[in-house]
């Protein structure tokens, strides 16, 4: 399969895209570079309900093909990327460069997010509510090399969500902040 790269100019783009469909073969790189991360808007939600947490802005699995996302923001999705045993293959990686992730598994309202005194029923109200869905900035799993630079994630229920990456990676120079649970957690199964 082809190599793709999709060059974003400034605005605002719905996704919400799933591809798992695990008898497909996709080998090719997959890369989305946008102009800036601040002028580059990715909304896991569609148009019709802009705030809408209940789909991943992009969910890949089964995918060998490395994948590349630079310089754009990813907003109002559960999670705002979801792999599943992607770019295992030698020199394939998975890699996030320069990008905002905010209000992904939470819409971000501020006293959510503001004061970590918050009582467990306090806590467990927020969970609870709609305001938050079980999702966060990223959900890596069982993937290849991985690296993750220059990233910043707020206003989301859960940060960096690593899990059984075991070929190794880069997590450098990224700051979260006024996330609920984790911020960056990295996970081995068994």
């Amino acid at each position: 399969t082809s190599s793709v790269t999709f060059y974003l100019a400034e605005g605002t783009y719905y996704a919400g895209t799933t591809v798992s469909d695990s008898d497909s073969t996709w080998t090719g790189d997959i890369s989305f570079i946008g102009s800036s991360r601040d002028n580059v808007i990715i909304r896991g939600s569609s148009l019709a309900d802009p705030e809408n947490l209940s789909s991943n802005g992009m969910e890949l699995s089964n995918k060998s093909g490395s994948i590349h996302v630079e310089s754009l923001t990813m907003e109002y999705a559960k999670y705002g990327f979801y792999f599943d045993k992607c770019s295992k293959d030698d020199g394939k990686k998975v890699r996030f460069v320069d990008v905002h992730f905010t209000k992904c598994g939470s819409k971000g309202v501020f006293d959510d997010h503001d004061d970590n005194g918050k009582t467990q029923t306090q806590c467990a109200a927020i969970y609870s509510s709609d305001r938050t869905s079980s999702g966060g900035a990223v959900r890596i799993i069982d993937c290849g090399p991985l690296e993750v630079v220059d990233c910043l994630v707020n206003y989301c229920l859960r940060g960096l969500r690593i899990q059984d990456c075991m070929l190794g990676g880069v997590i450098r120079d990224n700051v979260v902040h006024h996330v609920l649970d984790n911020g960056i957690y990295l996970a081995a199964s068994g």
